[in-house]
């Protein structure tokens, strides 16, 4: 029993230490919050995942956002000059990801890889 209570504290205990350690800029004028580093370059189906383990309403954010994202990225700072994936599907195992070298989207296979940059929508 003492093993079974030590294991679920450590859980709850490293569960609140990766929420405290996301660092996020809010931006209210597009209503979101967005991480200040990114979570890697993956697969479209890892970078859902990877969102979604951060917990919380975190997620790839839409191409529209992206491009509002884009126009913001000197006051976020952080993203590399390539390839970042939205939540965005164009047709089935395709989605959009938005290039940030040129500001330019495109769509590609959900096996590719691209960065990921977590949003979540503000309350």
């Amino acid at each position: 029993m003492k093993q079974v209570l030590f294991i679920l504290l450590v859980f709850i205990s490293f569960q609140g230490f990766s929420q405290m350690k996301i660092k996020s800029v809010k931006l209210k004028k597009i209503n979101l919050e967005v991480m200040k580093t990114d979570l890697g370059k993956m697969t479209w189906v890892d970078a859902n995942k990877a969102c979604e383990k951060l917990g919380e309403g975190w997620r790839l954010p839409t191409i529209d956002e992206l491009k509002k994202i884009y126009s913001l990225k000197d006051k976020i700072g952080g993203f590399n000059n390539d390839y970042y994936w939205s939540i965005t599907e164009t047709e089935f195992t395709f989605a959009f990801y938005f290039n940030f070298f040129n500001g330019t989207e495109k769509d590609s296979k959900e096996d590719s890889t691209g960065y990921v940059r977590a949003v979540r929508t503000l309350k």
